[in-house]
């Protein structure tokens, strides 16, 4: 009986936890730093972050920084649509100069659009910067990046239910 007890709280905790992946700012703010002023504050925000310094060789920075999170380096298959970012964060680097538009995750898309009165925020990236991108906001790329999806343990079991 006290078991049971647990279990349900340790379930509610749970959910009551992955219920906060969903509350949104109210506010866009494009955030900006450089490798050496970068600080995991800045994530929690959960507004795009901009990495201004051009980096070549990511893989160092993605291992050094999100090691114990699952991640997946996927190119994005259709290009000129609009995406959503089902993972906790989404690294996109920039192999060409190039133009990302994000909606915010508060957005609904109407036929894979945004609305003609949400507010679209273009972000231009030059060759080698990067972008971090929270959950849930919508994106738009048209042309050559490398994607790395970041996801801890709450957002990959959300991926795989939602």
């Amino acid at each position: 009986m006290k078991i049971s007890y647990i279990v349900l709280a340790i379930i509610i905790i749970i959910i009551l936890y992955s219920y906060c992946y969903f509350i949104y700012p109210s506010s866009v703010i494009i955030l900006q730093t450089t490798l050496n002023d970068f600080s995991f504050d800045l994530l929690l925000q959960k507004q795009p972050l901009v990495i201004s310094d051009r980096i070549v060789n990511i893989t160092n920075l993605i291992d050094s920084w999100f090691s114990p999170n699952f991640k997946n380096i996927h190119n994005i298959n259709n290009l000129n649509i609009w995406h959503l970012n089902t993972y906790k964060y989404l690294y996109i680097h920039s192999l060409e100069d190039n133009e990302i538009l994000l909606l915010p995750a508060n957005k609904k898309l109407i036929n894979n659009n945004p609305d003609e009165k949400d507010t679209i925020v273009a972000i231009k990236l030059h060759k080698n910067q990067s972008l971090i991108i929270p959950y849930r906001w919508h994106y738009y790329i048209n042309g050559n990046m490398q994607n790395i999806g970041i996801n801890d343990y709450v957002t990959y079991v959300l991926q795989k239910i939602i």
